[in-house]
């Protein structure tokens, strides 16, 4: 018992002494300064949590935006698809790749659209729509060969049901 009163003390002693060296008073630049800090804290911790892993030697080019009605004749009901696509491509080949989509760029809807109308309603209830992004790529690919799409996803992807 002696030992915990006088190791109590002592702690109490300390914090006192601690929170006594603290400002007791910020001036309104430091405040600014620190909630600036905080805020860049913040975005930095919200980045790290939600982006993917930087991939210095890939690079991302829009394949524009589609709506995509899509037929289920075993339900009778059609699902419109509201997205828009993106493929990663290596960045010396970007501007090739961007040239390519300008010239081929009724194919390369053409074939997106097949894509997408081949859809299962398993492959819309996917967690990650691997299937589906692969079959995407799969198309671009057909339309542009050279140089080909890394990987194909989603800047954003909504259907509804009609």
């Amino acid at each position: 018992m002696i030992i915990r009163i006088t190791l109590i003390p002592k702690v109490v002693v300390f914090a006192l002494a601690w929170l006594c060296l603290l400002p007791t008073h910020i001036s309104g630049a430091e405040d600014t300064a620190l909630q600036q800090d905080s805020s860049l804290l913040k975005s930095s911790a919200r980045r790290t949590v939600t982006a993917e892993p930087v991939n210095p030697v890939h690079t991302e080019v829009e394949l524009g935006e589609f709506d995509v009605p899509v037929r289920f004749a075993d339900t009778n009901s059609t699902i419109t698809i509201f997205t828009h696509l993106f493929a990663t491509v290596r960045i010396n080949e970007k501007d090739n790749f961007e040239e390519q989509i300008e010239a081929k760029q009724a194919r390369l809807r053409e074939r997106i659209v097949v894509a997408f109308r081949a859809t299962t309603r398993d492959e819309l209830q996917e967690r990650n729509l691997i299937r589906l992004k692969e079959r995407l790529r799969q198309a671009v690919l057909a339309a542009i060969p050279d140089p080909s799409a890394y990987r194909v996803g989603f800047l954003s992807f909504q259907y509804n049901e009609e």
